[in-house]
C-alpha cells in the first residue's frame, strides 16, 4: 500500500519556479488534498493513483481547480530468487557506480533518452510555454545527480552500464524492505536494438541475489511497448497500473 501523503518537491519547484507537490496514493483522499492545497498554496501537484481508483477525476473535480489526465504507467515485479537469471547479452556489459566526473555523461545520458517527455508539465494547458522540456530535464538531473549517490542516501544506487569501455545507458534503483524498486533507466539511442537493455534488469536481479532481496518491481509508461516487452521477457510479470494527474492552481 502507497503512503497515502503528499509531499512538497524541492528540487522541481527551485529550477521552474511554481509550488509543487507530488502525491502517490492508492486512492485519492480528497479531504486531504483541499486541506494540503491551502495551506501550502501549491500551484502545481503531479498525482499517481491506482488505476482501480474509479472516482479518481470524480473527486479531483470536487476541487474547484483545473486538472489534466497526463499519462499511465504498468508497474512490472519478478521473484528474483524463483525466476531464472539469464546471462548477460554481451561478454563486455559490466556497471560502474556514477562518480561526481560522470555528470556530464548523465546529463547526455538522460537529454538522449529522456528529453523528449521528462516529467509531462510542458505539456499542460495553462503551463505549456512556461514550462520547457528543457527546464524539466535539469529537474531530472539534478534530482538523479545529488539524491542517487550513496553518499547522500546508502539505499539508493545509481549505475553507467558500460559495453567494453564504452558508456551505453544507465539505471537508477532505491532499496526498498525485501525488494528493489528502479525508478530510471535508459539506453542511449544509437545503441538500441542491440539487444542491451535486458543487462540492466538481469544486473537488478543479480544485485537482488547478492543482496537477499526478494522482489524487483519498475514501471514504463502506457506508451513504452519496447520496455513492457522486455520486462516480460525477463520474466517480469504486470501486477499494477497507475493513472498520473496534475492539478494547475493558478
Amino acid at each position: 500500500m502507497k503512503k497515502n501523503t503528499l509531499l512538497f518537491s524541492e528540487n522541481e519547484s527551485r529550477i521552474l519556479g511554481y509550488n509543487i507537490g507530488r502525491y502517490d496514493c492508492s486512492e485519492i483522499d480528497i479531504d486531504l488534498l483541499k486541506e494540503e492545497i491551502n495551506k501550502t498554496k501549491y500551484d502545481i501537484i503531479r498525482i499517481k493513483t491506482s488505476v482501480n481508483d474509479e472516482y479518481a477525476s470524480l473527486k479531483l473535480s470536487q476541487l474547484g481547480v483545473p486538472f489534466y489526465y497526463n499519462g499511465s504507467i504498468r508497474r512490472y515485479k519478478v521473484n528474483c530468487l524463483e525466476a531464472p537469471l539469464p546471462e548477460y547479452t554481451s561478454k563486455g556489459i559490466h556497471f560502474v557506480p556514477y562518480e561526481e566526473s560522470d555528470a556530464n555523461e548523465l546529463y547526455n545520458l538522460l537529454q538522449d533518452t529522456w528529453g523528449e517527455y521528462p516529467i509531462g508539465y510542458y505539456r499542460l494547458p495553462g503551463l505549456n510555454g512556461k514550462i520547457s522540456k528543457e527546464q524539466e530535464l535539469q529537474c531530472v538531473y539534478e534530482y538523479y545527480k545529488t539524491y542517487f549517490v550513496s553518499e547522500y542516501n546508502k539505499m539508493n544506487r545509481l549505475w553507467l552500464m558500460k559495453n567494453n569501455d564504452k558508456t551505453v545507458g544507465f539505471i537508477a534503483l532505491t532499496i526498498l524492505p525485501d525488494m528493489v524498486d528502479s525508478t530510471i533507466a535508459g539506453i542511449y539511442k544509437q545503441y538500441q536494438n542491440q539487444r542491451l537493455f535486458p543487462n540492466i534488469l538481469r544486473k537488478i536481479r543479480s544485485f537482488c541475489r547478492e543482496n537477499d532481496l526478494t522482489y524487483f518491481v519498475c514501471g514504463a509508461r502506457n506508451e513504452n511497448i519496447y520496455s513492457q516487452r522486455a520486462f516480460e521477457h525477463d520474466y517480469m510479470k504486470y501486477y499494477y497500473g497507475e493513472n498520473v494527474y496534475c492539478i494547475v492552481n493558478r
